[in-house]
């Protein structure tokens, strides 16, 4: 069952979810509205296993699904769809990569990991909001999830306003710069687990045959 891999999709976004709601469970004077989700895993933050577990499990799961997501290109306009499942997958590499240069502390100055782990962050948001316009892009017009391509353009817009005020805020040192964070980084959660969901309800048969009408359909256009 190829469609299997959208689990892999759904269990993401539920590790991600689990990680942040038991950091601030376990770490003692932590904020959601206040403190970034990188202050979790940050040089010097309390050793918080379980957290590092579940997000580590985030990341291997977001690669899976963007691995799987790439067999099912051509039912949703192929190049396109293959770009997001190799977007999706970097994301998660990018993740990785920035446990081993984790976000430096508030209170002291920037260190050359601190600065790795901002590029990495950075590149992570970009492909983030690229992924997500390519898909609404490519699930625009398609007969049985049209509608996913309007949810996509709706997601990527909450990212481009929240995304840009979390910048400002966590910049700024915004009593509410991790609310803002949030938001954002909870859009592109939300979007892979209903992108997830969906494609998890339809058999393999279905999609595959919806695609391929819909692959000629556009030839013929």
């Amino acid at each position: 069952m190829k469609r299997f891999f959208s689990v892999f999709g759904i269990l993401s976004s539920i590790c991600y979810i689990g990680a942040v709601i038991l950091g601030g469970f376990l770490f003692e004077g932590y904020s959601h509205i206040y403190n970034t989700i990188s202050e979790l895993t940050a040089s010097g933050a309390p050793a918080l296993p379980g957290v590092q577990i579940l997000f580590a499990a985030y990341n291997l799961l977001l690669i899976l699904f963007g691995i799987g997501l790439f067999r099912y290109s051509i039912a949703f306009n192929g190049t396109k769809m293959r770009i997001v499942s190799g977007m999706l997958a970097a994301i998660g590499l990018l993740g990785i990569g920035m446990y081993f240069f984790p976000q430096d502390p508030r209170d002291i100055d920037m260190t050359f990991g601190g600065r790795i782990h901002i590029a990495l962050a950075g590149m992570t948001s970009v492909l983030t909001m690229v992924a997500i316009l390519l898909a609404g892009m490519s699930f625009k017009g398609h007969p049985r999830f049209g509608r996913l391509g309007i949810y996509s353009y709706g997601t990527f817009a909450v990212l481009f306003v929240t995304g840009g005020l979390a910048a400002v805020s966590v910049a700024r040192d915004s009593a509410i710069g991790g609310l803002f964070e949030r938001l954002t980084i909870g859009a592109f959660i939300q979007w892979v687990m209903v992108i997830s969901l969906c494609l998890f309800q339809k058999k393999d048969d279905d999609i595959e045959l919806v695609g391929e009408k819909h692959v000629t359909l556009v030839r013929k256009r």
